[in-house]
């Protein structure tokens, strides 16, 4: 163009001629500063290179932080990782820029380690630093600094705390009498605690999750430093990929070597487990019964959001413009993958089949298991329930008997990001998240489902916590109309975060006074499963009666959590 002075560069995305011009190489305006038909701005993201009157597209400089995937297109793109894309370098020598460059394929605009459309993959034997946002050399010094860290940090609390199960299991199940009537005494406080642990780790899954979504479709990650603290969070989505860095273990790791293992080691187990279970039936055993059972259930509860995104990722494409009129379609969760081809239609194939398995399946399988003994999860008196629940009480063990079927609720909650990553608007995945989130929320509110008022709490303010994280997504961003103090946001979000952990401290010590003031009326003078008091004689009898009183005294203690005690409930209806 003729004049390429600020007071005319456009912040469009793209924006390089209009019609058959936008196949030419160079894009000229009248000497009075107006062209026919044609629009020839700077996209955003981009600047001039030389100091010519007239500007080509091969001329334009990109800035660091944002890509353009050939020297022949006015297309940018702002990168994913901020640190991964150099822009253009006037020098050669520079280390920001990867030695071997590849011309007009982009990668020549990335910093060493990264590679692939819009810098966002780690060349082979380099690993993804998720806390630095960096791609580090398996090699280097520093990837020795961060394995000596985490042999220091990681590893022995990891033994620790395997150590220390194996102790509590071995010696307190099996020979310390001391030991399982310690158990006993607290069976309450440490099955609520528990509880708030799982509520802690699903929320946090949820909120990564949300993220990982919104970033891959184009849209702003958190805002600092409340970011870090969610990179942070990333170890309770239980991705064994990034915690051993595959790409170092095994030459050639991409995208596909990931869904191919861990979907398949999955089934695998569970074919292994039921096959063993199915042996133990021909010597009186059952099915759904044994230690291995229970460990599979646990393992799918924790694992199976972040299986099914890893899923949901194949689905996720985008394009480039190639600069030539054609356009290059890669994966967005692994940009040196294609999404054409031969190999992408065998994974999009097999990612379909794995779907049914998992995000569609195991809800469903769950819900028929759990609807199949239904009479027996309702009519309960300890959150475990009897002999014959044994299996399947990680799954209810949470709600109070009448509100079994939120567990399956809460498992399609946590579901939620793999199916808005097959939205492509990252508008409609907002809309759509913060509508069911809200609907959540007043879902939660009005029925109450926790087995104990702490975790109904709890469970209530984390609810509360993902719709202010799904609106700082949402004010993250860019919207001209509107300034956000992002410093601020992060900070605000993270007080909440201390907030909730806070909670679930007070709510351990407070235990006693919180959970223990309700009330199970039962016929005759027999004691209730919640402090051993008395009950008058002529209340209502029978589970429905049971239930009926305890939801009436959860509610009031509900509101009375925070200091109110038993003498203050209201008398049990007639």
């Amino acid at each position: 163009r003729a004049d390429t002075g600020d007071d005319m560069i456009s912040s469009s995305k793209y924006s390089w001629g209009t019609g058959g011009e936008r196949e030419e190489n160079n894009c000229e305006f009248y000497p009075d500063g107006t062209h026919p038909g044609a629009c020839c701005a700077i996209p955003e993201g981009a600047d001039r290179l030389s100091s010519e009157k007239f500007l080509t597209v091969d001329q334009l400089k990109i800035i660091p932080g944002y890509y353009r995937h050939s020297r022949q297109t006015a297309q940018t793109f702002e990168c994913k990782h901020k640190r991964a894309c150099a822009g253009t370098s006037t020098d050669p020598e520079s280390d920001d820029v990867a030695d071997a460059r590849l011309l007009d394929l982009g990668d020549e605009l990335c910093r060493v380690g990264f590679t692939g459309p819009l810098c966002s993959s780690c060349r082979d034997k380099y690993y993804f630093d998720g806390i630095d946002e960096v791609c580090v050399a398996c090699d280097s010094e520093e990837a020795a600094k961060h394995s000596k860290s985490a042999s220091k940090e990681v590893l022995p609390i990891v033994a620790i705390v395997v150590v220390v199960l194996a102790i509590v299991v071995a010696i307190g199940f099996r020979t310390s009498d001391a030991l399982q009537r310690v158990y006993s005494r607290n069976e309450e406080r440490i099955m609520t605690a528990s509880h708030h642990l799982t509520i802690l780790v699903v929320h946090a899954q949820l909120i990564i999750n949300l993220q990982t979504v919104t970033v891959l479709r184009g849209g702003a990650p958190f805002p600092e430093p409340f970011a870090t603290v969610v990179r942070w969070m990333g170890i309770f989505n239980l991705d064994a990929f990034a915690v051993f860095r595959a790409g170092c273990v095994a030459g050639g790791f991409n995208f596909i070597t990931k869904l191919y293992t861990s979907t398949l080691l999955s089934v695998g187990l569970i074919v292994v487990i039921f096959v063993r279970r199915l042996y133990k039936v021909l010597y009186g055993g059952r099915v759904w019964d044994g230690v291995e059972m229970k460990f599979m259930f646990l393992l799918i509860f924790f694992t199976l959001p972040t299986t099914s995104m890893i899923i949901a990722k194949v689905f996720a494409c985008v394009e480039f413009e190639d600069g030539n009129g054609g356009v290059d379609k890669y994966m967005l969760v692994d940009m040196t993958l294609r999404c054409e081809g031969d190999r992408y239609q065998a994974m999009h194939d097999f990612a379909v089949v794995m779907g049914f398995i998992f995000p569609v399946g195991v809800p469903l399988a769950s819900l028929l298991l759990l609807w199949a003994r239904r009479d027996e999860i309702e009519e309960r008196e300890t959150r475990l329930g009897g002999e014959e629940l044994n299996v399947l009480a990680f799954y209810f063990r949470m709600y109070a008997p009448e509100t079994w079927i939120w567990s399956v609720i809460d498992m399609e909650r946590r579901l939620v990001p793999c199916w808005l990553l097959l939205l492509e608007d990252t508008s409609d995945q907002m809309v759509y998240a913060l509508l069911l989130s809200y609907g959540f929320v007043i879902m939660w509110r009005e029925f109450n489902p926790s087995y104990d008022v702490s975790s109904d709490d709890l469970g209530y303010t984390a609810a509360w916590f993902v719709v202010v994280c799904l609106l700082a997504l949402l004010l993250s961003s860019p919207m001209p109309d509107l300034k956000i103090d992002e410093a601020v946001l992060a900070w605000f979000l993270v007080a909440i975060t201390a907030g909730i952990v806070g909670m679930i401290v007070y709510l351990g010590i407070m235990h006693h006074k919180i959970d223990k003031v309700e009330v199970v009326y039962i016929s005759g003078t027999e004691t209730n499963d919640t402090g051993g008091r008395e009950t008058p004689a002529g209340e209502p009898n029978g589970a429905e009666a049971k239930r009926n009183v305890k939801r009436h005294k959860r509610k009031f203690v509900r509101r009375g959590t925070f200091g109110q005690q038993a003498a203050e409930a209201p008398a049990a209806p007639a």
